[in-house]
């Protein structure tokens, strides 16, 4: 038993862990389960959470706090609030589904790892000494009395959920709690009649791409050899005509993997089946580029002209929220590894227009800013690599490339107009954003 503050008897708390690592293992009660968790006691902390439907994990993420905390209470009672609200949203979700579903009997679990929280928003009421608490506890406190959710402990060690705001040295135990695994086994991929209920109801929440989608990334994931293959090229969003891939033909000892629409750079699957690539490939010495050419229409100049039209502020903010998500993602896949050398570190190397406002966001320049290595920004003209428009001219559309290796800079920062020719008018601007070969072939003979 871990130590634990003490609780008075009026607290209708379940706080051992055999009560709850009994209910998780028997597998008899299904349960909507909800696992909070938070950084630290800073302004406005990162919290994580995790939603688990009769043991499934569904849904996971982290946001921001939006309120300042004053104390680590209040901030993990902010974090149980969220994960409370977004609970109570899941269940009514099923129930208009799925009407009376057995999952819906039992309120849902709300779990988290801070006593106080718990002690807290078990009362009746706020104590004098706590009343510059949000708000918002008081709807928690009403959602426990009026059966909407349940308060327990966990201990830290087991909660999942730290996985979204914490760094591990060895994350195995979380991983098999969300049920993460180094390489997607075979059975997982065939939809049975026990498993229907909670497949199409991760679909529902986006959180799923289509089975053979993932089966065919993951092959193309087993197929690469650490032996013979020198450089790991993944392409982060690309088209399933990648120019890149096509270019690889060439070179021997040089794979690339392409992330394109199908295999959906926003799943978590894809993102936890490639970051474990990604680690596997360093730790056997294979250098990795991961090159991202996120769609960049949100952040186009030309956007202001359409202001003002019927639904276009909804979609504007719609392509900005994918590609935070998008960067989000990105920024998991080039992390550091842990336990290896800086010169084995996965490099990155980010393409948009030069005139995108993406480049301008904060959350870019942060990450940019706060990589190991210096990263060096080159300037590539569509002319110098062949980039031609309908009417047979070189088409002068001006890419930058922001990237942490020092050759794969150097290389494409050459790459400029020579002044001596005519540009195009004449072409589909949706059809440059597709790399031509001769660049690609560039990129890829840099890596060394």
């Amino acid at each position: 038993m871990p130590d634990i503050d003490r609780v008075d008897d009026e607290l209708p708390l379940s706080l051992t862990e055999d009560g709850i690592n009994q209910k998780h293992r028997a597998g008899k009660e299904e349960s909507i389960e909800v696992v909070p968790t938070l950084i630290g006691i800073e302004d406005k902390v990162p919290v994580g959470m995790c939603f688990l439907v009769d043991g499934f994990p569904i849904k996971a993420f982290t946001r921001q706090q939006s309120s300042v905390a004053m104390s680590s209470a209040e901030a993990e009672l902010v974090a149980i609030a969220e994960g409370a609200k977004e609970a109570v949203g899941v269940v009514s979700l099923i129930q208009h589904i799925w009407g009376a579903f057995r999952t819906c009997q039992e309120p849902p679990a709300i779990f988290s790892d801070s006593q106080a929280a718990i002690n807290i928003g078990s009362m009746h009421g706020l104590l004098r000494r706590v009343r510059h608490i949000d708000l918002r506890v008081c709807w928690t406190q009403a959602a426990i009395q009026d059966r909407l959710i349940s308060l327990s402990w966990v201990r830290g060690v087991d909660n999942p959920a730290d996985l979204f705001t914490k760094a591990f040295a060895k994350p195995h135990v979380h991983y098999e709690k969300l049920g993460i695994t180094k390489h997607l086994p075979r059975e997982a991929l065939l939809i049975t009649d026990a498993a229907c209920d909670q497949i199409v109801l991760s679909t529902l929440l986006g959180r799923i791409v289509s089975t053979s989608a993932l089966g065919r990334y993951a092959r193309q994931l087993d197929e690469v050899n650490p032996v013979r293959n020198r450089w790991v090229v993944v392409e982060f969003c690309t088209s399933v005509n990648s120019g890149m891939k096509l270019a690889a033909e060439a070179f021997r000892d040089l794979r690339v993997i392409c992330v394109t629409e199908e295999e959906n750079g926003l799943c978590e699957e894809i993102i936890a089946l490639t970051r474990n690539f990604v680690v596997s490939m360093v730790e056997k010495g294979v250098r990795v580029l991961v090159w991202s050419s996120t769609p960049c229409t949100g952040g186009c100049l030309w956007q202001h002209l359409h202001r003002g039209k019927p639904g276009h502020d909804a979609r504007l903010r719609k392509l900005w929220g994918i590609q935070r998500k998008l960067w989000k993602n990105l920024c998991l896949l080039v992390s550091p590894v842990e336990g290896v050398v800086e010169e084995l570190q996965p490099y990155f190397a980010v393409e948009w227009p030069k005139t995108c406002q993406y480049w301008s966001w904060k959350d870019v320049q942060k990450m940019l800013e706060s990589r190991e290595c210096p990263v060096l920004t080159s300037l590539v003209d569509g002319c110098a690599v062949g980039m031609v428009g309908t009417d047979g001219l070189l088409i002068h559309k001006r890419w930058r490339v922001d990237s942490d290796y020092p050759p794969l800079a150097s290389t494409l920062d050459s790459l400029r107009c020579t002044k001596d020719h005519i540009h195009s008018n004449n072409f589909d601007l949706r059809e440059t954003q597709h790399y031509p070969v001769s660049m690609c072939e560039k990129v890829l003979s840099s890596l060394k």
